[in-house]
């Protein structure tokens, strides 16, 4: 897996697309699980509040991250793969 930041602004606002080729060349149906902080509290519909992930060939793009503070995120996403649900798991370190 390798995850690239596409965009990153002064309020910092982050847009993640995850190439999934490793274990797929069709990525169907991703959902964003979860997003917990530090805390481990679900704070997906604060920094994630709107979007939903896309494919463009085997990459997932997601939705944009916004309202981050110096945290740690975990972001929880699962897609279907060639048959298999595969859920991986991402951290976003903004401390």
């Amino acid at each position: 897996m390798r995850v690239i930041p596409l965009l990153y602004k002064g309020e910092i606002q982050v847009i993640y697309l995850i190439d999934v080729s490793s274990w797929t060349d069709n990525p169907t149906n991703p959902q964003v699980l979860s997003v917990t902080d530090t805390l481990g509290d679900d704070v997906k519909s604060t920094v994630m509040p709107s979007g939903a992930p896309s494919i463009s060939g085997t990459d997932i793009i997601l939705p944009r991250l916004e309202a981050l503070t110096d945290k740690v995120y975990m972001i929880n996403l699962m897609f279907n793969a060639d048959g298999n649900t595969l859920t991986i798991s991402m951290s976003v370190d903004l401390r």
